[in-house]
């Protein structure tokens, strides 16, 4: 290295060289910033984007998530009774009608089982008459009770069928807003894979140039 410097200074061109030398650093060191500065603005500009993205995903999803729960919460004292299956008798209590066989329909319900089968349809209902008449018993208020059970039952029975397919289509709405978020989550990863890959080779390149020129005066000692 000595011997080639001393040749160049023999000839008058060290100073030439070096102000070639450091033009052609300067030069390739505002190439290298220019070009960076354009990497640096288009990962910067990618940032933004699934960053804003995930935080508007995020904040949507919350939102529709406390909206829904507070719903829940409006509807739970009205629905709550529609969760689960209830026997007949829960639903009976719930309508404040007692469960009892005496001074209800099941009274004239046992005195129907009590008489036997094979006797003439008029012979029966003849012989709980008189059951009905001996014990001082309102017809009319047994059969009443029997028809007040029929109403409740089948009001019962359409709110526990709206209630439940109500539950059914919320919770098949919430399966499609998940489905739709992990389809989001999932192009989100995309695009951090792609920002990730990208920034590895840019790193990468900028290390073997930074190595090539560190090794270029290594070999020339």
């Amino acid at each position: 290295m000595s011997k080639l410097m001393a040749v160049f200074e023999k000839f008058n061109l060290v100073e030439k060289v070096n102000d070639e030398i450091n033009n052609e650093i300067n030069d390739e060191v505002n190439d290298e910033v220019n070009d960076d500065s354009k990497i640096d603005n288009k990962i910067i500009e990618k940032k933004v984007e699934p960053q804003n993205s995930e935080k508007h995903i995020k904040e949507g999803y919350t939102e529709s998530f406390q909206i829904t729960n507070e719903k829940k919460q409006e509807d739970v004292k009205s629905d709550s009774k529609y969760e689960r299956n209830m026997p007949i008798e829960e639903i009976y209590d719930s309508y404040g009608m007692e469960n009892s066989n005496i001074n209800t329909v099941f009274m004239l319900g046992n005195f129907i089982n009590a008489l036997p089968e094979n006797l003439p349809y008029e012979v029966r209902k003849q012989s709980i008459m008189n059951i009905i008449t001996a014990s001082n018993t309102n017809l009319r208020n047994l059969l009443s009770d029997g028809e007040k059970r029929l109403s409740a039952l089948n009001k019962y029975t359409k709110e526990y069928h709206t209630s439940t397919n109500k539950s059914i289509k919320e919770y098949n709405e919430q399966i499609i807003e998940l489905n739709n978020l992990i389809n989001t989550y999932k192009e989100q990863i995309c695009i951090k894979e792609a920002m990730l890959q990208e920034q590895n080779y840019t790193i990468q390149y900028e290390i073997e140039k930074v190595s090539s020129i560190i090794d270029f005066f290594k070999n020339a000692d």
